[in-house]
């Protein structure tokens, strides 16, 4: 599933085999496009804060209590429902589609006639909830991103002396690994973020900017396996021998 912006209207359409074969409808994909981007983020988010826990438990680091582990992953759990709820509720009716067209971009009226499947969104209240989700969905996985991140490394500097050199590299090339693929995942939220940021700021040449963001996205997957033979031994090993 392909999806591409139909800006300065907050509007898409989708190219796919679903799209082609099963004429399902733009906005349900949209909905599971984004909810699996968050669901990834979040995985990743939560594999950082186990493997935190772990590192910190062979070093007899003081870590976060259970419970705190507990609320960090029923917020990665429960963020990609509310999004995929709030994310359902939004855009307008199918059967209404081309009569809000009409009203509120005449002049885009006859190019929306050609398109056959598409979806459109308005800046109502759902929409921001979504916005609100997103944006404190993006500053929670940041932080735990960062704290995590320096503070394995710290922790990583003190295993070296309770570990044989093997465990170490192992724990090593975890974090790294993990590290890379959190870093290449956040490519997905280049499109939403700046389709966002640019409907709400009414930007002149925005559609440039985000096809620039799809494009960035869409080389997701190719970096992400460049990525994990890089950064993974097994997979290096694989693509070498």
């Amino acid at each position: 599933m392909q999806p591409i912006p139909l800006f300065p209207v907050i509007a898409a359409y989708c190219n796919g085999l679903l799209v082609q074969v099963f004429d399902v409808y733009c906005h349900y994909l949209m909905v599971s496009w984004t909810c699996l981007m968050v669901s990834q983020i979040s995985t990743l988010v939560w594999c950082f804060a186990l493997k935190h826990r772990t590192i910190g438990k062979v070093t007899s680091r003081r870590i976060f209590s259970r419970n705190v582990y507990i609320i960090g992953g029923t917020y990665s759990v429960l963020t990609p429902i509310f999004t995929f709820l709030t994310t359902y509720e939004t855009g307008i009716n199918r059967k209404v589609q081309m009569e809000y067209v009409a009203e509120h971009y005449p002049v885009y009226f006859q190019n929306f006639r050609n398109l056959k499947n598409f979806s459109i969104y308005e800046i109502d209240g759902w929409f921001v909830i979504v916005l609100i989700i997103s944006t404190s969905g993006a500053f929670f996985s940041a932080f735990t991103f960062t704290f995590t991140t320096i503070d394995m490394f710290k922790m990583l500097r003190g295993l070296k002396k309770k570990v044989s050199g093997k465990s170490f590299r192992r724990y090593q090339m975890a974090v790294k690994s993990v590290l890379a693929q959190f870093s290449v995942s956040s490519l997905c939220l280049a499109p939403p973020f700046a389709l966002m940021i640019l409907a709400v700021g009414k930007f002149e040449n925005g559609q440039i900017l985000v096809q620039i963001a799809f494009a960035i996205a869409s080389l997701h997957s190719s970096i992400n396996a460049i990525v994990l033979i890089v950064t993974t031994l097994p997979y290096r090993q694989f693509v070498l021998r």
